[in-house]
């Protein structure tokens, strides 16, 4: 749709509606719910990928903005779901002894990264928030502003603050990941890896520029689409009153 805009060749936006459809059929109709990420170091991926339904999301949400076609509405509303079912909407219980627990960590609002073992949550799902805000806003569809608003909060719940610090080594810096199936064993493969003797409730002590890069992009979305981060304020000048969240 960007080559249509720069362009102006109508032959583009039809090769667009043909590539959304088939995303549409194949990668967002068929799921059953979103789960890990399609790279994990198991040998076999993990369910779903939790990151390219937030880019078929993209897609049909662009596909819509031209089109008007409700069926490109109702696929990136349904991608959006499945962006937000599982892991993001609930916490999973920590030992009160572990470091997560001592500092109020909660889960929710964060993304599946691997399901079984030595699972952990990651703030990639921060991505999807502005579509997410978006969507509701189009579709009337308030569950989708209140998703925006937990992954708003939780995907930004360990950057290291001065009036709460994790210990990282400068301001503004998050970890990658972090480790929640605490009542399962690790899993043999974990041993050769980074992940090895990672206690439970703990990080996995990394910082990678993926992290800041995905949250510079979504504060210049947000600003560019709405003027704000602020997501009850764009509620509250849609007509759609404070979330609850």
């Amino acid at each position: 749709m960007t080559l249509h805009e720069l362009t102006g060749d109508v032959r583009l936006v039809d090769g667009a509606q043909h590539a959304g459809d088939f995303v549409q059929r194949n990668f967002v109709e068929r799921m059953k719910f979103n789960g890990a990420i399609p790279d994990s170091i198991y040998a076999k991926p993990q369910l779903v990928d939790g990151e390219s339904i937030m880019f078929a999301i993209q897609a049909l949400l662009s596909l819509y903005r031209v089109s008007k076609d409700e069926n490109h509405l109702r696929g990136a509303v349904r991608a959006a779901r499945l962006v937000v079912t599982w892991i993001c909407l609930w916490d999973v219980p920590l030992p009160p002894d572990s470091t997560l627990a001592r500092f109020g960590f909660r889960s929710t609002g964060w993304m599946a990264c691997d399901s079984p073992g030595a699972g952990y949550v990651y703030p990639m799902g921060i991505l999807a928030v502005p579509d997410l805000v978006e969507l509701g806003l189009i579709s009337g569809d308030t569950l989708l502003l209140e998703a925006a608003n937990l992954l708003q909060a939780g995907c930004n719940e360990t950057v290291e603050l001065p009036a709460k610090s994790w210990g990282y080594a400068i301001l503004g810096l998050q970890e990658e990941g972090l480790l929640v199936s605490w009542w399962f064993a690790d899993d043999p493969m974990f041993a050769d890896t980074a992940f090895g003797g990672r206690r439970k409730g703990e990080g996995n002590k990394t910082c990678l520029p993926w992290i800041a890069a995905i949250s510079v992009y979504v504060h210049q979305e947000m600003l560019a689409r709405y003027g704000t981060t602020d997501i009850a304020v764009i509620e509250e000048e849609s007509g759609f009153g404070p979330s609850v969240c």
